[in-house]
């Protein structure tokens, strides 16, 4: 297989182009639209770690588990939710590879 080919066998000059085009508007830059959208997702991702988990412990606690094992649960569920979006990263790529990135993102959002 040649590696400057991607995929459905277009090259990835072309790949790069025909994603340019489907989100650039009338005067060849990013829409701001898809822009914004990409953006306030991942802004909203990334303020749950920084929201929820400072707090985690207490909500631990509040579910009733000991207190010399609140530490060990705190851990264990902030790892899962890591190790998860892990998992979920590796089948969303591999969906986009197969269908497109803006079909998969669009399903995304």
């Amino acid at each position: 297989a040649d590696p400057s080919r991607g995929v459905q066998g277009r090259s990835r000059h072309h790949q790069k182009k025909a994603i340019r085009d489907a989100t650039a508007g009338a005067s060849g830059r990013l829409a701001a639209g898809p822009a914004i959208a990409v953006l306030s997702v991942t802004l909203s991702e990334s303020m749950l770690s920084s929201v929820l988990f400072p707090f985690l412990p207490w909500l631990v606690r509040d579910l009733g588990v000991p207190a010399d094992s609140v530490a060990l649960y705190s851990g264990l569920l902030s790892s899962a939710f890591n190790v998860s979006s892990l998992a979920g990263a590796v089948v969303w790529g591999r969906l986009s590879d197969v269908h497109g990135r803006l079909p998969v993102l669009a399903l995304g959002l």
